[in-house]
């Protein structure tokens, strides 16, 4: 198992922070994650764990593996996340067919599957 430097990551948090011009305090009720946590990876006697690195991501709306292993600032549109569609109704469904149909060959599969933690953001 790779391990990936927390400095990079608290970097990261903290140009993130000074970018969308956030305090501590809000960061600590945006993501869930105590001020104190961050000094403690930021001072390397800590790191963020799975649940925390979600938070992380969603907050600053970029993928986790930007968050762990690039080495730049700020993030690219690939590292960025996007936004996850609504469900679709099948009516909704059933109109984007008829409408496929009429136009070309191909049909579309609209799915959503989801297993224990929903609102989980898709790579």
């Amino acid at each position: 198992m790779r391990m990936f430097s927390p400095v990079n990551i608290t970097e990261k948090i903290y140009a993130f922070l000074k970018r969308d011009k956030w305090t501590l305090r809000k960061f600590a009720k945006e993501t869930g994650i105590s001020r104190t946590k961050l000094w403690r990876v930021n001072t390397g006697q800590g790191s963020f764990d799975d649940k925390e690195l979600l938070k992380l991501s969603r907050a600053f709306r970029v993928t986790v593996d930007y968050l762990l292993k690039a080495d730049y600032f700020p993030p690219q549109p690939e590292d960025k996340l996007n936004i996850i569609p609504k469900r679709v109704g099948f009516k909704q469904a059933e109109g984007v067919m008829e409408t496929v149909r009429e136009t070309s060959e191909t049909i579309p599969i609209i799915s959503h599957v989801s297993a224990g933690e929903t609102e989980v953001p898709y790579g």
